[in-house]
């Protein structure tokens, strides 16, 4: 380990957002971890990216190598900020190294656009992750997760702090009118008020006419 961290392995492949690292010594493999974020030197700025594959195959000497693919996420400028995206690729044969407590507070800092926090970072758990609520909710998106793990709240949460957007929310079970308070327009049985010419013919005939025989008929 030196004081870039400890060093991995080095540029195989460069393949777009996709490079390719071996991992030099066996000692190194254990600090190889899926979904783990690296750091490589490039051209005046530092590339960060997660490993997102681990693989093994033969050599030209025949020998195994132990492999994994980095998906770029982005780089640092001149004033050390973290930018998405990437301007400045690796070369081959860059070292590749594990990002350090202060890399992993540069990728993850807070954005300046609006955000919400909701949770922790996997690699560092001292460290707040947030969300961003105007890309996220501009895009499709789901919230996954087992019964009792969170969903509903993050849900809440993530529109609680979404103030001035527009938002339909569809709730059967009536989980979150005391979520929001005076910030949502509650619509319901007692209140939802529908133009006839909203409907179509078979829904009005259901509305307006009696399902009893005769009236039917």
């Amino acid at each position: 380990m030196d004081e870039m961290g400890i060093r991995i392995g080095h540029v195989a492949v460069v393949s777009g957002a996709l490079v390719s690292g071996v991992i030099d010594e066996e000692r190194a493999s254990s600090s190889v971890q899926f979904g783990g974020l690296v750091r490589v030197p490039a051209a005046g700025v530092e590339v960060f990216g997660l490993i997102n594959n681990l693989r093994t195959d033969t050599g030209p000497d025949g020998r195994e190598r132990r492999l994994f693919d980095i998906e770029l996420l982005g780089e640092t400028v001149q004033d050390s900020r973290f930018e998405r995206g990437v301007s400045i690729y690796p070369t081959l044969g860059a070292p590749i190294y594990v990002a350090i407590a202060g890399d992993l507070a540069k990728v993850y800092a807070r954005p300046e656009e609006d955000t919400v926090r909701f949770g922790t970072v996997h690699q560092d758990r001292s460290l707040p992750a947030f969300v961003m609520t105007d890309k996220l909710l501009s895009h499709h998106f789901a919230i996954l997760g087992t019964t009792g793990s969170g969903k509903s709240c993050a849900a809440a949460l993530i529109l609680q702090d979404h103030q001035n957007g527009h938002v339909i929310f569809l709730d059967p079970h009536n989980e979150y009118a005391q979520s929001f308070g005076d910030k949502a327009e509650l619509i319901d049985l007692t209140n939802l008020r529908l133009p006839y010419w909203l409907l179509n013919y078979e829904e009005a005939l259901e509305v307006l006419i009696s399902r009893e025989g005769p009236y039917r008929d």
